[in-house]
């Protein structure tokens, strides 16, 4: 008789799949960790277990010694260090951060609790005026990693500095000392390791928007199926059931309903909905199957407060980031 794999075991499957399978047309370097315990998915994932992406390599870099300069238009106006940050009283914000080449294969997404400041009251505090004809700040990682992102995510406080994850100095593969988040925006835009930011007078295109990847990166409204793995036989008692959980997200436009189809669109079900705090935060759902033994093919739908909806189960294109509801199949079977 075979056991049946438990939410552990199934994460662990899940863990080798992605491994297996890489990111969809980018080499780098991707470790994801999917946030499931006993419950389901943890609402805050943990500093071990939020996805780590990489694209140049972790840099050679002493956090004690490092420091930033801020420039404007290629002359330096300010610079800070790590000493700096001692000086100031961080504001916790609860964000998700999501890769911008994130798809059912590959689904590179978690939620934390950071602690920073918006970056314009950094520049406030340093004294830095922004000047009027600033177009985009250009931002350049001590892995060499650059992107550009418009004044507007600066003076309208969506552009974070954080040097904290959970209550913790940030660990240094999410870019410790300090790191960029920007709501709204697929990780593309949120630098690690920064040694510079520039203010520039123009548009700025980086290292993946060159090579054709999304250089405005909005959120776009997606869904996952985390449990049960894609592909997967689960063993169960009579009178057992079967649990689905997953997330959905879309960034600064809430999501306000998710949905489950097992006939290919024909009917749809709402999920019960049990974390979904608002923009910028993802949304966790979960799904009861009753009697469970039987062949199974499931797919989502997720809807967002302004009518947006998701797309089939591939997505309309990677570059811009997946805008589908995933879709899995599964069998269970009785040991």
């Amino acid at each position: 008789m075979r056991p049946t794999p438990s939410r552990r075991e199934t994460l662990a499957m899940l863990c080798a799949s992605i491994a297996a399978s890489g990111c969809e047309s980018v080499i780098v370097d991707v470790e994801n960790k999917i946030p499931l315990d006993e419950s389901g998915i943890e609402p805050i994932s943990t500093n071990d277990r939020f996805y780590v992406y990489q694209c140049c390599g972790q840099p050679e870099l002493d956090p004690e010694s490092w420091e930033m300069a801020i420039l404007v238009d290629g002359v330096e106006v300010a610079r800070i260090d790590r000493d700096y940050f001692d000086t100031l009283e961080p504001i916790e914000l609860e964000h998700t951060l999501q890769c911008i080449g994130g798809n059912p294969r590959n689904p590179l997404i978690n939620n934390s609790v950071w602690g920073g400041l918006p970056f314009i009251d950094i520049l406030d505090d340093l004294g830095v005026d922004v000047p009027p004809a600033t177009v985009d700040l250009k931002f350049v990682g001590a892995d060499d990693y650059h992107t550009g992102v418009p004044v507007e995510d600066l003076v309208e406080e969506r552009m974070w500095l954080v040097w904290q994850m959970n209550g913790q100095p940030l660990p240094f593969e999410h870019g410790a000392p300090c790191r960029f988040l920007v709501q709204n925006r697929y990780g593309t835009k949120n630098v690690k390791w920064p040694v510079t930011v520039d203010l520039l007078p123009r548009e700025y295109r980086g290292y993946w928007e060159l090579t054709g990847w999304s250089d405005e990166a909005t959120y776009r409204q997606n869904g996952f199926i985390l449990q049960p793995v894609d592909g997967t036989v689960l063993y169960r008692d009579v009178g057992d059931v079967v649990e689905m959980y997953g997330t959905a997200h879309a960034g600064s436009d809430p999501v306000t309903r998710v949905e489950i189809t097992f006939d290919d669109g024909a009917s749809w079900e709402d999920v019960d909905v049990y974390y979904s705090p608002g923009a910028n935060i993802w949304t966790l759902w979960k799904y009861v199957i009753e009697s469970p033994s039987g062949s199974y093919e499931a797919r989502i739908r997720v809807t967002t407060q302004s009518g947006k909806v998701t797309n089939g189960p591939d997505g309309t294109g990677q570059s811009a980031g997946y805008d589908g509801g995933m879709r899995i199949r599964f069998e269970v079977k009785e040991p």
